[in-house]
């Protein structure tokens, strides 16, 4: 980048942002190429000003950015910035890497966390709901139908078991392609520690929650 704009690319840069050629991508802004806010809400025109010229002030820094492809689709890309002198000018050196896999897998952990959190406080809703109808079968003389009231509660919290095995099946299954990954050596080891210390915290979540169940049930 030299002058707010880019001056040159490499054929793997094309590849990623899939332009046919440098005539098409040569001389636009960062922020051309991008959607009008980044995911935190800023425009992407003064973000972009702002890290360009903490660059040419610190000399290099790191930072995620959504950019658009030639076709419009939004690609996640982790930007490294590295101010060079050339030629008696300063030129800003640009590495882009592809980080949308791991967007997205962050969110769907999001997401399924979300579930598993909703999911745990309905199973104890349904705890003092069962605790407080078993106080009143205690005074009643209707044990007959305690076999009726424990087959309504065993389908109350049927989805709850639903979606922690669900959730332990997803986990698992993230896990082995993360560990896949890992031994292909297409994954850096900040990406990985990350993603293994959050399964962890989830898999232990689900185990608590299938416990719970189990006794209730």
């Amino acid at each position: 980048i030299k002058n707010g704009v880019y001056i040159d690319c490499n054929n793997a840069a094309l590849k990623l942002l899939e332009y046919q050629n440098k005539d098409d991508f040569l001389n636009i802004k960062p922020d051309e190429i991008s959607p009008k806010h980044q995911p935190d809400g800023e425009l992407s025109t003064l973000k972009a000003e702002y890290l360009i010229e903490k660059c040419l002030t610190t000399g290099k820094i790191n930072f995620e950015w959504v950019h658009k492809k030639s076709n419009n689709e939004l690609i996640w890309v982790d930007v490294s910035l590295t101010k060079i002198f050339l030629y008696n000018e300063n030129i800003l050196h640009v590495v882009l890497r592809d980080i949308t896999d791991k967007k997205i897998l962050q969110r769907e952990i999001q997401l399924r966390t979300e579930a598993l959190e909703e999911s745990n406080d309905e199973l104890h809703a349904t705890i003092e709901n069962l605790k407080a109808t078993q106080d009143k079968l205690i005074e009643s003389e209707k044990l007959a139908s305690l076999g009726e009231f424990v087959t309504s509660i065993a389908k109350e919290i049927n989805t709850p078991i639903d979606i922690a095995v669900t959730s332990g099946t997803f986990l698992s299954h993230t896990l082995e392609n993360a560990e896949n990954e890992n031994s292909q050596k297409t994954m850096i080891k900040e990406d990985l520690d990350i993603f293994f210390n959050t399964t962890k915290g989830l898999c232990d979540t689900v185990n608590t929650n299938l416990t719970n169940i189990a006794k209730l049930v």
